[in-house]
């Protein structure tokens, strides 16, 4: 008798943990969400500051900026990087030029190298082109492949054909097949064909299909 009543108050156990499992699979997408949000503004308030620029994302993404601006000011004060960047595109997308290159300026300094990258851009649109080139070398030193190439670009545009080729070679080396066709083209126009189809040829292995192309057509011609 006592053994059955052991087993028959275990498998209570059971069903009760059972139901309480699949309760908490049947959470519906908003009580999901609301349970996320607390959980991270419970994190920021503890001093996570990861966790701000998280509960910032979810505000951006109930359209309700400026409680958004507020846990990204708070996520940026705290010296979490991405927070400062995302406060400055919200100031951005609102016109406010000024506040968005002040935070993205704080981002850029702590090493958030897409910030490097927008402030580059701010200043290319202002006509401030040595100042665009700054913010896109460190941007390239993060990686940005596509903002070395663009250094390269202006570089050749302004006649410093081997700076932009340094900065070209970077690119490419980074998987930026704009890069590659970039020194694909330098070097034909040196003359150097068997140099043009190696660098054609990487544009090609990045899987850019007409530098496929024109890598064949520049065998071709090496024939």
């Amino acid at each position: 008798m006592f053994k059955k009543e052991i087993s028959t108050t275990f498998l209570l156990l059971l069903l009760f943990n059972s139901s309480l499992g699949l309760a908490g699979e049947n959470l519906t997408k908003k009580e999901k969400s609301l349970r996320t949000k607390r959980s991270h503004t419970r994190s920021c308030n503890a001093g996570d500051f990861a966790a701000c620029s998280k509960v910032g994302d979810i505000k951006k993404s109930k359209k309700d900026i400026p409680e958004a601006k507020k846990f990204y000011l708070k996520s940026c004060n705290g010296g979490f990087m991405k927070g400062c960047f995302n406060l400055g595109a919200l100031e951005s997308a609102e016109g406010d030029l000024e506040k968005a290159s002040l935070y993205y300026s704080l981002a850029c300094e702590g090493r958030h190298y897409l910030a490097c990258k927008e402030l580059g851009l701010m200043e290319q649109k202002k006509g401030n082109i040595e100042e665009a080139k700054k913010h896109f070398a460190k941007a390239c030193e993060g990686k940005i492949a596509v903002v070395c190439w663009a250094l390269g670009d202006l570089e050749e545009k302004a006649g410093n054909e081997a700076q932009a080729a340094s900065w070209y070679s970077i690119a490419c080396d980074e998987g930026e097949f704009l890069g590659c066709t970039s020194m694909a083209s330098i070097e034909q126009q040196k003359g150097n064909g068997p140099e043009a189809v190696k660098w054609m040829r990487r544009a090609c292995d990045e899987g850019h299909k007409s530098s496929c192309e024109m890598f064949r057509q520049l065998q071709q011609k090496e024939k």
